[in-house]
């Protein structure tokens, strides 16, 4: 109308509109996110990464802290029951009850406790598991607990386990405590080899400026030596910690703008994976872990975190170029269309050569 009113023909008025027409076209504008997404999603998942939507993404980019939880993630997670000791009763007794009670539940450190023994065990009932902590039951009428010392010491009268055993385990071996009709029965020590790629994996994080932090519901001791062997500070360990409260650090840290990323593998860490900007489940996680978390590493390998962080941030980089291109092809060409100096056919190879940027930039995420 425009073109007609300032004297042009209606055939050269049209001509210049649908040159308009198709350089407003949002082709590339349409391809520059979902695109660089599919591509790089794929080729993440190639090399045993999931993640599992495109605002996942947004955040991994903004990472600045990654926190490890200890067993399964920073250890192997096939623990094996390095020694123990009855109190009260017989080394063999405690080991029974111990593993009588740990036979229902799903922990790894139940895996190895029952190894340990032979299967003849005592009838449990009244069995509760609880996250983090340890489990409880009845064996032979009697109340039996077994867990870490707070929570050992917390349900049976206050007893303590300030005795001497005789036993000298690893530093970083995790103890186990056994009480029995209220009164300390035996004390296990399960070892659990550190995975040889972790230190590597904390020192990528450093060097990229991200802040690593360790978390485990072991006691300090045990925490602090597994930590000090991967180059994470002990003033960056939380020992004793609850699932309920690895959820309220991050929400801490999170109060302090710090975006957080958690990896995980068990049922007690599934809070904290919620809870984070990004939750990473590490290999062969529980389902409620996997469930609960954005990203996946098929491969329990701790070198696998620094990588998914990279591609996260290649991908998002990749979707920037290509608005980038997508908008500046816009920017210059439609001025020019407005304005009659660009003929459609220009203006339809300017809008395919804009598409085919969009596409190419985003291709070559599969090389990364």
């Amino acid at each position: 109308i425009g073109w007609t009113v300032y004297g042009s023909s209606i055939a050269s008025a049209f001509m210049h509109s649908v040159a308009v027409l198709v350089i407003a076209c949002p082709c590339a504008l349409g391809l520059a996110t979902p695109l660089a997404i599919l591509v790089g999603t794929t080729r993440a998942a190639s090399q045993g990464i999931l993640i599992k939507g495109g605002d996942i993404i947004e955040r991994a980019k903004k990472l600045d802290t990654v926190i490890f939880d200890k067993t399964g993630t920073i250890t192997e997670g096939k623990p094996r029951l390095e020694s123990y000791k009855g109190i009260g009763i017989t080394d063999d007794e405690a080991l029974k009850i111990a593993a009588s009670i740990e036979q229902m539940s799903e922990h790894s450190l139940a895996k190895a406790i029952t190894g340990g023994h032979g299967r003849e065990r005592y009838e449990v009932s009244g069995f509760t598991a609880i996250p983090g902590m340890g489990v409880r039951g009845m064996i032979k009428g009697k109340n039996t607990v077994l867990g870490n010392e707070s929570f050992a010491w917390t349900l049976n009268n206050g007893s303590t386990f300030s005795v001497d055993t005789g036993l000298s385990g690893d530093k970083s071996a995790t103890v186990v405590y056994l009480s029995f009709d209220q009164k300390p029965a035996g004390i296990f020590y399960v070892s659990d080899k550190i995975r040889p790629e972790a230190a590597e994996a904390v020192s990528k994080l450093k060097s990229n400026g991200i802040g690593t932090f360790m978390i485990s519901g072991d006691h300090e001791i045990t925490a602090h030596s597994v930590a000090s062997a991967i180059g994470i500070g002990i003033d960056k360990v939380m020992s004793r910690v609850s699932p309920v409260e690895k959820a309220d650090i991050i929400s801490q840290l999170q109060t302090e703008k710090k975006h957080v990323m958690m990896v995980g593998d068990g049922i007690n860490d599934a809070p904290a994976l919620v809870q984070a900007d990004v939750g990473v489940a590490m290999g062969r996680a529980t389902d409620i872990a996997l469930e609960s978390a954005d990203m996946v590493l098929m491969r329990s390998n701790p070198m696998m975190v620094p990588e998914a962080i990279s591609i996260s941030r290649k991908i998002y980089r990749i979707i920037q170029q290509n608005l980038f291109w997508a908008f500046s092809y816009n920017i210059i060409a439609l001025p020019l269309a407005i304005a009659g100096v660009l003929h459609p056919i220009f203006a339809a190879l300017a809008m395919t050569l804009s598409s085919l940027s969009v596409v190419g930039n985003s291709m070559r995420l599969r090389k990364t």
